[in-house]
C-alpha cells in the first residue's frame, strides 16, 4: 500500500484503520470461504516524493486485490499478497 499521511497522525493508528476496515470488507463478501486475518505486526517505509510514482508501478505490477477504504487517505490503497 502506498499512502500520503499527515505528520499529525501515528502510523500504528493508520495500520490499525486498514487491518480492520479490509478484514471487515474481506469476511462480509460473501465469495470468501474462509475467515480473513492479517498477521500481527506491519513494516512501514518511507518514499521521498520524486519516487513515488516508481513505488505505485512497482507495486500494481505485484498486486492481485484493489481495495477502496475510503476513510483513511491513501495515495493507491492496494493490499500486497
Amino acid at each position: 500500500m502506498l499512502a500520503k499521511m499527515k505528520t499529525d497522525i501515528a502510523v500504528s493508528i493508520v495500520v490499525k484503520e486498514v487491518k480492520a476496515k479490509s478484514s471487515k470488507w474481506l469476511n462480509e463478501r460473501p465469495d470468501v470461504l474462509e475467515r480473513f486475518e492479517w498477521q500481527k505486526g506491519y513494516g512501514i517505509f518511507s518514499v521521498s516524493a520524486p519516487l513515488a510514482d516508481k513505488v505505485r508501478t512497482y507495486i500494481q505490477s505485484r498486486s492481485t486485490i484493489r481495495l477502496i477504504l475510503p476513510s483513511l487517505v491513501l495515495l493507491e490503497p492496494v493490499v500486497v499478497p
